[in-house]
């Protein structure tokens, strides 16, 4: 039907070379004046439906068994390998699009252009593209440009932080779960990163067979429903279509970009604002690893610097994005990557993790009993 063939054409956009230089929509956005709210909002109702075209090429195959974590994810998985791809890209857009600018005045045009981008992103749904964004001026190469943040207007302070609010990773997400959820029913391009953490998670913390009463091996159903469940929800968002009609010029363009790699983009951000002060303080924020073989979430301030890049079919391009190593062990984090950890590894820190959640009611208990022997006394 006219979804597939729309959705071929996205793919065949990204791997097919332009005839010509196409139009460069985000200096046009840059140069738009009165006309910059019309021209944003079409930026970015484009990019959606161009994101939504791409998830439409995945396949529930390419979800099962962790196909996308697979050494021949590529072949298994290439629809989903080809969103990572384009995620990585488009971060790596923003950081260039800001860094590159020789003065400081259009520094902080493009970063509060792209803030406003982001929040027309999530007003039309679209949780990829908002992520693509934050991801990007959450990276070491756009937080520690101090003094651009410094003079960003306060209202897109105000909105940057509540994106950064959305996405956040406390709860499991909860913010941008619920965001994604609230879509269901409408047109949204969904965050697939957050899904193909799910759907890690469950292969690896559940076993394919479980024995019953009797000692009888049999199929956990409770696996497969859960991963059922993960993969349904993300078939869903393929079935609503956006009331926009597709411009080829903007497919064009989003295609045809080539942002540098991260050491050049990190050395670019050094040009701008040389290593002069101390380094900002670390945050609460965390990503989940990078380098690996999955979609990125945003880690504030704490990408690389040494330069070292991911491949171009890896996912993690990005700082802090997340992975799957290929063994299958537990995982955790430690920093900004991910450690592999042996199942005794794994019960031992959960045991650590008990024994200090139990020295502080215990804690907590003494001083309460203090508390009200101090009171009866008076």
């Amino acid at each position: 039907g006219s979804d597939t063939a729309a959705a071929a054409a996205a793919a065949a956009a990204t791997t097919a070379e332009p005839s010509e230089a196409p139009t460069n929509f985000w200096s046009k956005l840059q140069m738009a004046g009165a006309q910059e709210g019309a021209l944003r909002l079409e930026l970015a109702t484009q990019l959606a439906l161009y994101e939504l075209d791409l998830l439409r090429l995945v396949r529930a195959s390419e979800l099962q068994g962790l196909a996308f974590a697979a050494k021949d994810k590529g072949e298994r998985a290439a629809h989903v390998m080809a969103i990572c791809q384009h995620f990585n890209k488009m971060s790596r857009w923003v950081c260039n699009e800001i860094i590159n600018k020789p003065t400081m005045k259009d520094r902080v045009r493009s970063l509060r252009l792209f803030i406003s981008l982001a929040r027309e992103c999530v007003d039309l749904r679209n949780f990829n593209g908002a992520m693509e964004v934050v991801a990007a001026l959450n990276s070491a190469a756009i937080y520690r440009l101090k003094r651009t943040w410094e003079q960003l207007p306060r209202v897109s302070l105000r909105d940057f932080k509540e994106l950064d609010e959305l996405v956040k990773p406390e709860r499991s997400h909860a913010a941008l779960r619920g965001a994604m959820r609230s879509a269901k029913g409408y047109p949204a391009v969904p965050y697939l990163g957050l899904y193909l953490t799910d759907l890690t998670f469950i292969e690896d913390g559940n076993r394919d067979f479980v024995r019953d009463e009797d000692g009888e091996e049999c199929i956990n159903f409770t696996k497969c429903q859960m991963v059922g469940k993960a993969i349904r929800e993300v078939l869903q968002f393929q079935k609503r279509n956006f009331s926009a009609t597709p411009n080829l010029e903007y497919q064009e363009y989003f295609a045809s970009l080539q942002p540098p790699a991260d050491a050049q983009l990190f050395s670019q951000s050094l040009v701008c604002e040389p290593r002069s002060d101390p380094p900002l303080p670390s945050t609460p924020w965390r990503g989940v690893a990078r380098g690996g073989d999955s979609m990125p979430f945003p880690s504030r301030g704490r990408a690389d610097s040494t330069g070292k890049d991911a491949k171009d079919d890896k996912v993690g391009g990005r700082p802090g994005s997340f992975s799957r190593k290929a063994s299958g062990k537990p995982q955790m984090l430690k920093g900004n990557s991910f450690v592999l950890l042996s199942p005794g590894r794994s019960k031992k820190i959960q045991k650590e993790s008990l024994k200090e959640s139990s020295v502080k009611q215990i804690t907590l208990k003494e001083e309460d009993e203090t508390a009200r022997l101090h009171s009866s006394t008076m």
